[in-house]
């Protein structure tokens, strides 16, 4: 199925982000154990920086991801609700239902259009129906005169 790039980037740096939390996550862990920095998310992501910038801002605006600053840096960590996104494959989800509303999109219009063009195709048909049955009346009535006339 194709789904659009920017719901496979929210997905796969979810991943990131979970695999991460996972990996560091035990009794004795810090938040430098569960987090990735900007520059090792370049590094493993291989986005571009303005790519990763709205795939990050768009994570935390939806409160899938938070920023811990320490020491000057701003470290991003997966908050529950973006462990859960990604457990449940939410932007997959979400990018093959934006996939199928445009599909039907486009068939809806071109159903239109092919519907257009059959009552189109119809009317005309039926004019030249309509023109050639008068045609048809008027040479019946002709003739129904001149029976009329060679009867009297």
């Amino acid at each position: 199925m194709f789904i659009k790039e920017k719901y496979r980037i929210r997905h796969n740096l979810l991943g990131l982000f979970y695999d991460k939390y996972f990996e560091g996550n035990s009794p004795n862990a810090d938040v430098y154990d569960t987090s990735l920095t900007f520059s090792q998310l370049e590094e493993i992501s291989g986005l571009s920086t303005e790519k990763l910038i709205k795939t990050i801002d768009y994570l935390k605006e939806a409160e899938e991801l938070y920023v811990e600053e320490m020491d000057y840096i701003d470290l991003y960590l997966i908050t529950l609700k973006g462990r859960a996104a990604y457990h449940d494959e939410k932007y997959l989800y979400n990018g093959k239902k934006a996939f199928l509303n445009d599909t039907y999109d486009v068939i809806k219009t071109l159903s239109a259009i092919v519907l257009l063009v059959i009552a189109i195709i119809t009317f005309i048909q039926n004019s030249i129906d309509i023109k050639k049955n008068k045609k048809e009346i008027e040479s019946l009535k002709i003739e129904i005169n001149q029976i009329k006339a060679s009867k009297k």
